[in-house]
């Protein structure tokens, strides 16, 4: 189980129109009850516990009521253990969870792939055949993955299973693509690849997925066409998600970069079209920054 975040994710704009029409001391009380629920996940659908809470002076509490009532209690509702959770901050903290479990998941079945590449056997199908059942796997198997006789095991089960299509799976690792990646594209692709499993991973289940070497190539593609790294980020996310949206791509094509690329030419007058003011405008774009982002009002 992921372990509690020590700080709570907090959109400013979105904090600022919420509370814009409230007096000073109901903000207050509103930003402490938020917060408990960012650390309890839920509040207590009680006044006086609220109360404590939310920091009320014994000579407040009538306002407090008042304002709990008529204010408050609006920006609340009962969940299925009758108590109270805001909307906004409930989906935060579902999308936080949903991230970390996906991030402790890709560094378990990285364990796991490193581990592989020190089995002889284990050629370039093959690991990307373990990666992808890895990815589709309970995580307890993934976590026995990280030891060599399962990973062995598994080994033979791709054989067994790819017998008459590879006959190379007795060479070394030496077949392994060559190609260095930078150790901050390798930090940048570990990133990309979290959040193409949770946004898009219909595309990681193609014949030929992303790899860090392919990340890489298509960066670099798309910089030259937009100029700068982040608005090249946005443009490959916004045509990843449309593919994953996609119903026939794993029956009408085979490999994501190719893919992306002809998606992109397909509609490339458009997005040159799109107004120049940043990364993300213009674009309909998803972004790292608001991956995390949505729900109802604070």
């Amino acid at each position: 189980m992921p372990s509690k975040d020590p700080a709570a994710l907090f959109y400013i704009d979105t904090w600022l129109s919420a509370t814009a029409e409230m007096d000073a001391d109901v903000r207050g009380w509103y930003l402490n009850l938020v917060l408990h629920q960012f650390d309890k996940k839920d509040l207590p659908n009680d006044p006086e516990k609220l109360a404590v809470l939310a920091c009320v002076k014994f000579s407040e509490y009538e306002r407090f009521k008042h304002v709990l009532e008529h204010v408050l209690m609006h920006k609340f509702k009962l969940n299925d253990q009758q108590r109270l959770e805001n909307g906004y901050a409930k989906d935060i903290l579902r999308s936080r969870e949903q991230f970390k479990e996906i991030r402790t998941r890709s560094a378990n079945i990285g364990v796991a792939i490193k581990l592989a590449k020190t089995i002889k056997g284990f050629n370039y199908k093959a690991l990307m055949w373990l990666k992808e059942r890895l990815y589709i796997s309970p995580d307890e198997e993934i976590e026995q993955a990280k030891d060599k006789h399962v990973l062995e095991h598994l080994l033979k089960l791709y054989i067994n299973e790819n017998e008459n299509e590879d006959k190379s799976t007795d060479r070394d690792n030496t077949e392994l693509p060559t190609t260095t990646v930078p150790p901050e594209k390798k930090i940048e692709w570990e990133k990309f690849e979290i959040w193409i499993n949770a946004s898009a991973p219909r595309v990681q289940k193609m014949k030929n997925p992303f790899t860090a070497e392919l990340y890489v190539a298509a960066l670099k593609y798309f910089t030259k066409e937009f100029k700068t790294e982040a608005t090249a980020k946005t443009v490959m996310m916004e045509i990843l998600v449309s593919m994953h949206n996609w119903e026939p791509l794993l029956k009408k094509n085979v490999d994501a970069n190719l893919t992306l690329k002809k998606w992109y030419t397909m509609r490339k007058e458009e997005y040159h079209k799109a107004p120049k003011k940043g990364a993300g405008e213009g674009l309909k774009a998803v972004t790292y920054a608001n991956e995390n982002k949505g729900g109802d009002n604070v």
